[in-house]
């Protein structure tokens, strides 16, 4: 995603004014990519201080609140459709974890975590040190 943001506006290295116009989103991200791009090719202090002179501040608009929101506001309806339409193409133990994740209601990590810490725990003969 950086690439792309370089690609579109890497010209703006050399005068970082029109990055206030950006969306708070885009500007972050846009600054993230510049910011790389301007260590690699070694201007990062230079760059810096160009940010400083524009005024050019860090926002971000990823609050707390922003996340319930977006989570409140997404519409998972093509979730079940495309559980369905994976659950014959995956080998079995990806269609464990999947229903595991999908019944448990965790978090991606939380998921991932406790599914290798069941198998461990299966594996080594404790698996009802989880009760």
């Amino acid at each position: 995603m950086q690439y792309n943001y370089v690609l579109k506006y890497g010209r703006l290295i050399d005068n970082p004014s029109e990055l206030n116009s950006l969306p708070v989103s885009t500007r972050s991200n846009v600054l993230k990519a510049l910011v790389n791009l301007s260590k690699y090719q070694g201007q990062y202090e230079n760059f810096k201080s160009k940010l400083k002179n524009y005024g050019i501040k860090w926002l971000s608009a990823d609050t707390s609140f922003n996340s319930f929101l977006a989570i409140i506001n997404n519409n998972h309806s093509t979730l079940g459709k495309w559980y369905k339409e994976v659950i014959p193409i995956l080998a079995d133990n990806e269609k464990l974890f999947l229903k595991f994740a999908l019944l448990g209601g965790l978090r991606k990590n939380e998921a991932i975590q406790s599914f290798n810490q069941i198998i461990k725990l299966a594996g080594e003969g404790r698996l009802s040190d989880l009760q």
